[in-house]
């Protein structure tokens, strides 16, 4: 019973964070278009984390599978059918081309977000020390004998 319970409860968890977004996500890939019909859940977006960080096959699995969940239509198996096929290489989802520098799974998260992943300019450098490295300590100082009274009884 304990069981049936957590997973309806997980099954309303997931329902309720399914944000719809103002405005679909949309991109062309080999002369086809995509356009999601709801963003990614929280649950989705983690899975998708995770495969990002257990290698190459399991980083494609799990962006494919937030693909077909979440975009229009047969675009998750068209997406897939692009890639199996060698017409759409798996790096334009992650690291993009000329002309996307941030790939298909960054610019579903600048999307997302609503603001970009990348910095709008190059950061300046620091300016050059021209002194010694702090230790992080200050010098010793010594004390010296104050005018006040002595509480020394």
């Amino acid at each position: 019973m304990a069981r049936m319970e957590f997973v309806t409860a997980a099954k309303n968890a997931d329902t309720e964070d399914k944000g719809e977004a103002p405005e679909p996500f949309e991109f062309g890939l080999a002369g086809q278009d995509f356009k999601t019909k709801r963003m990614p859940t929280n649950a989705q977006l983690s899975l998708l984390s995770i495969g990002l960080n257990q290698g190459d096959k399991e980083a494609i699995e799990a962006a494919l599978d937030v693909f077909e969940g979440i975009l229009e239509g047969n675009g998750g198996r068209r997406l897939r059918r692009l890639l199996a096929t060698g017409v759409v290489s798996p790096g334009l989802l992650f690291f993009g081309d000329e002309l996307n520098e941030n790939g298909i799974i960054g610019a579903l998260m600048e999307h997302i977000s609503g603001r970009p992943t990348t910095p709008s300019s190059a950061s300046s450098e620091s300016p050059k020390s021209a002194g010694r490295r702090s230790t992080g300590r200050a010098p010793a100082k010594q004390s010296t004998p104050g005018d006040s009274p002595s509480t020394d009884s």
